[in-house]
């Protein structure tokens, strides 16, 4: 008995690729640029009192306009990264809560992703990202039930740009770091940004 193959059926011509939406153009990464370059990396230093809030929060940061509404915060397109603060809900019943009352904590979120992405800017330098952090850059205070502290209302938080050069040196596959500056004027004047007492 002899088998025959049946022919193969033709295949449809697959569909084209759909476009890629429009992006706004994001400089190149520094990494990318020659040896022996730097740049400044952009963060926002969060301080804050551990119990500042009476229950668990996060101190969210933005870079451009915030929803009114808090349960958008998150999906903003202006969001750009939180500090979650976690504490025991009964914290007057731990004996460990009740010594570390006074416990301060520290935090940072990266800006530059932000900064490149939205801002329109060709540099990371101090002098065009100052002050476009000072008009766009903002923060809020979001509990774990959903609602909101007003940033006047907690006197420990203190949102504070820090700028660090970073330099890349032939040979070498991460940046070195140099001595970070405390960029007080952006956030200075603020509720929650930065201030002497």
């Amino acid at each position: 008995m002899k088998l025959f193959a049946l022919p193969a059926r033709a295949r449809a011509p697959a569909p084209p690729p759909a476009a890629e939406p429009a992006q706004a153009p994001v400089p190149a990464h520094p990494a990318a640029e020659a040896e022996g370059s730097t740049y400044t990396d952009w963060t926002a230093r969060i301080h804050v009192n551990k119990y500042a809030v009476g229950c668990s929060f996060s101190v969210l940061i933005f870079i451009g306009p915030v929803p009114e509404d808090p349960t958008q915060w998150r999906t903003s397109e202006s969001y750009v990264g939180a500090e979650h603060v976690f504490v025991n809900s009964q914290a007057e019943e731990c004996e460990n809560c009740r010594n570390t009352a006074e416990a301060e904590l520290e935090g940072f979120v990266h800006l530059n992703k932000a900064i490149a992405a939205r801002s329109g800017l060709n540099s990371f330098d101090r002098a065009v990202v100052e002050p476009y952090l000072k008009e766009n850059l903002a923060w809020r205070i979001l509990k774990v039930d959903g609602s909101t502290t007003d940033n006047s209302e907690v006197s420990s938080l203190q949102v504070i740009v820090v700028a660090t050069p970073l330099s890349f040196e032939e040979g070498e596959v991460f940046p070195h770091a140099g001595t970070g500056r405390h960029c007080h004027e952006i956030t200075e004047g603020q509720p929650g940004g930065y201030h002497t007492h």
